[in-house]
């Protein structure tokens, strides 16, 4: 498992680093995590939730959790962590940590995930213009499957686009009414509003242009010097 990758010794002074890691967590482990077989990791997220979670109380109602559990929440795409208490299996989501402190910047992070979820469609329409196995521009002469690519936003990035969007519509209270409510079991962040999604698309797709990478080409862009982009830009355009 991935996961055991993270079974060291935790020490994250800042909230908002426990909380990423939480999420690579998530995203790594398909069993549960528990004192026999990742002891560092679960006291780990014994204590985050225990310290940051607003529900915490009312979910062990002062009962000791025995483990996490990784699992795909009802009716949904995405995972989410629930607590077993003795034979109780009981939901808690990745929302409850930030809820005490649903500032500015958190809640521009809240509309960057729903626009990515906006945009999905767009995204995977632009990837089936592809014949696969694909040749990665900057990974030459290797060669790759539909689920090892990603689409790059080159010229201005993904932040770039949706936080001139938010400044355009000048009403970031209204944009984040419109965000889904997520309960625990929904991890997923996603406009209530089709009005918004369409209006988000549209601006989106007259203000990005977009570059189809491997996984691992991704990653290296973002690793790259302002030069180096530069060149990229210039050789896709």
């Amino acid at each position: 498992m991935t996961i055991k990758k993270h079974n060291k010794a935790l020490n994250f002074t800042e909230k908002r680093k426990r909380c990423v890691f939480i999420k690579k967590i998530l995203e790594d482990s398909n069993n549960y995590i528990g004192q026999d077989n990742y002891p560092n990791i679960f006291n780990f997220l014994v204590d985050i939730f225990k310290t940051y979670h607003r529900d915490w109380n009312d979910k062990c109602k002062g009962h000791p959790v025995d483990r996490f559990i990784v699992q795909q929440a009802s009716g949904q795409h995405t995972y989410c962590y629930y607590l077993v208490i003795g034979d109780t299996k009981v939901d808690i989501g990745m929302k409850g940590l930030r809820k005490n402190s649903y500032k500015d910047s958190v809640r521009k992070e809240d509309i960057k995930a729903a626009c990515r979820s906006a945009i999905k469609p767009v995204i995977d329409k632009f990837k089936n213009q592809f014949n696969y196995p694909f040749e990665c521009p900057i990974m030459e002469g290797e060669k790759f499957g539909r689920n090892d690519v990603d689409v790059h936003h080159f010229d201005k990035d993904f932040d770039t686009v949706v936080l001139s969007w938010i400044n355009e519509k000048n009403n970031i209270d209204n944009i984040c009414k419109k965000i889904n409510d997520k309960s625990d079991e929904n991890c997923d962040t996603h406009f209530i509003d089709e009005k918004l999604i369409n209006d988000f698309i549209e601006y989106h797709n007259c203000n990005s242009k977009l570059l189809l990478l491997s996984k691992k080409g991704h990653k290296k862009v973002h690793s790259l010097n302002s030069a180096a982009l530069l060149l990229i830009k210039s050789t896709s355009a």
